[in-house]
């Protein structure tokens, strides 16, 4: 007998009623015939259903554990059985503590189950999970909540459930978001998990969505002293996956591909993080580990040398003149050499600049400033107009001028394996588009991870400097240690996005100039 109260007339005479479309238990008071999804009570009724003596076994054998693999699975419905023995493999390779967090979905058109009650299969009973748990002083997993998997946005409302600390909840669809913050902490990362799970819906719109986003996956987790590395794994169909070097199936593990593309954050190479440098291209780094095909970089200068944004500010213009900041070209040069120096021993690497709104400024710069006003970049100005005024044509659109920061790139950069792209030309690797910077939304809006994900086709892009995944676009962060025009509380992060060689993505963070633990 349940001890559940009405929330109208707290009369212990709540009696179970039918599902809702949603998929959640309604109830009805027999005192006063009121119906409710939530009478009081609910959440202990439902913490009874998953032994609690075994989740404190669990706990128990948890502690002192530094990597965890954590994955979601729904009620009444089997698992994916290569994959989840592909789970067993990583922790058994690499010390892993594995934690299944349950999720319930009340599906009346499901081929596996016709049952209303609770329960979960048997292989993965044993590593439920149903409790909010501190993995660390920054991190915290609230398996505690219940999404409905067919959620189409399952982190909203819940950002301030863990004050500053990260969190991870269970949810069969991909998503990850970084909220703000204060200036100083570090951005509040939130993700879901993937799921162990068969699809399992119902065939509505609601169901066919889900079914569309439904990921076999799970949440990595590694603690490093003060800091954690997050990132996410993916199954293929077979239920193998790959976590950074190595590709783990229900058979054994070895050695992965190459990656096929690292894209890293938003450069913005005046203000380059020395230690998110190492952390990438430095030893052990993310290029010496994984070797990637292809370097794939945006917003690689910042343009401060003459940003419109100065124009009227005439004490950053001094600051500039004060400390040699005030030259174009001295900044184009200085990235060319940086690249030059870090991808020339590298034969097999392959490079590409995606066209961004930083680059843009150069142009800008050349349209609406008179060069006698800049004396220091007046010679610069007058090559750089006068290559854009004999390159312009008409075409069958218009008139078409080249990019001004496209001509200086090629002339230090062409003979070192490198591309610029031209805005709208396509740069796709495995399925997913990468030449989308991220500044531009469809029909001439202004872009944004939200507005990108309405476009059909997977990408990962930048911009934003607040890493992000959803709906099949992936957003990188910065590799910056701040900018003085980033004021007040911040989610930018120092994040970059792995394509893996089976297609599938993950994000990972530069951590104080660290991407992952030790081994």
């Amino acid at each position: 007998m349940n001890h559940l109260q009405c929330p109208k007339c707290y009369a212990q005479s709540i009696v179970k009623g039918s599902f809702s479309t949603a998929g959640k238990r309604r109830w009805r008071c027999t005192n006063c015939g009121h119906r409710t999804v939530a009478p009081l009570g609910i959440d202990q009724l439902e913490k009874e259903v998953i032994d609690p003596d075994l989740v404190k076994q669990r706990l128990k054998e948890m502690k002192g554990k530094k990597k965890f693999v954590i994955t979601s699975a729904q009620n009444a419905t089997p698992v994916h059985k290569e994959f989840l023995e592909s789970l067993h493999m990583y922790c058994d390779k690499n010390d892993a503590f594995l934690i299944v967090i349950p999720y319930r979905y009340h599906n009346p058109t499901s081929v596996f189950a016709d049952s209303s009650e609770d329960w979960w299969y048997n292989e993965v009973e044993p590593y439920l999970i149903n409790t909010r748990i501190e993995l660390s002083k920054n991190l915290v997993l609230l398996a505690d909540i219940k999404l409905q998997p067919t959620a189409k946005t399952p982190l909203t409302g819940i950002e301030g459930f863990t004050s500053t600390a990260s969190c991870i909840v269970g949810h069969p669809k991909y998503q990850l978001s970084s909220v703000a913050t204060r200036q100083g902490d570090m951005a509040k990362l939130m993700t879901t998990t993937g799921s162990v799970t068969l699809k399992n819906y119902t065939n509505s719109k609601a169901g066919k969505v889900g079914n569309h986003h439904h990921v076999y996956g799970a949440t990595v987790v590694e603690l490093d002293g003060d800091l954690f590395h997050l990132r996410h794994i993916s199954a293929t169909d077979d239920g193998s996956f790959i976590d950074l070097d190595k590709e783990y199936s229900s058979t054994g593990v070895k050695k992965s591909e190459n990656i096929e593309a690292l894209v890293m954050g938003d450069l913005h190479h005046w203000f380059l993080d020395p230690s998110v440098d190492s952390s990438i291209f430095g030893k052990d780094g993310v290029i010496d580990v994984l070797k990637p095909k292809k370097l794939i970089l945006h917003d690689v200068i910042d343009f401060y040398s003459a940003s419109h944004h100065h124009r009227f500010e005439p004490f950053i213009k001094y600051a500039k003149h004060k400390f040699g900041k005030n030259n174009i070209k001295q900044e184009i040069e200085d990235f060319c050499n940086y690249l030059i120096e870090r991808i020339k021993n590298k034969k097999t690497l392959e490079t590409f600049i995606i066209p961004s709104n930083h680059d843009d400024h150069m142009s800008r710069y050349i349209r609406e400033v008179d060069w006698r006003t800049d004396p220091e970049n007046s010679e610069f100005y007058l090559e750089t107009a006068l290559h854009m005024l004999r390159q312009t044509e008409f075409l069958t659109t218009g008139s078409e001028t080249p990019k001004a920061f496209k001509y200086w790139l090629e002339k230090y950069l062409s003979d070192h394996q490198v591309k610029i792209l031209d805005r709208d030309e396509s740069l796709e690797i495995a399925n997913v588009e990468h030449a989308l910077h991220g500044d531009l939304g469809s029909n001439g809006s202004r872009g944004s991870v939200i507005n990108l994900t309405k476009i059909g086709v997977k990408a990962t892009i930048g911009h934003s400097h607040t890493p992000a995944v959803r709906d099949g676009v992936f957003c990188v962060g910065h590799c910056t240690g701040g900018m003085a025009y980033a004021q007040g509380p911040s989610s930018w992060l120092t994040s970059h996005c792995i394509l893996y060689s089976n297609g599938k993505r993950t994000l990972v963070h530069s951590l104080k100039g660290r991407w992952r633990a030790d081994k």
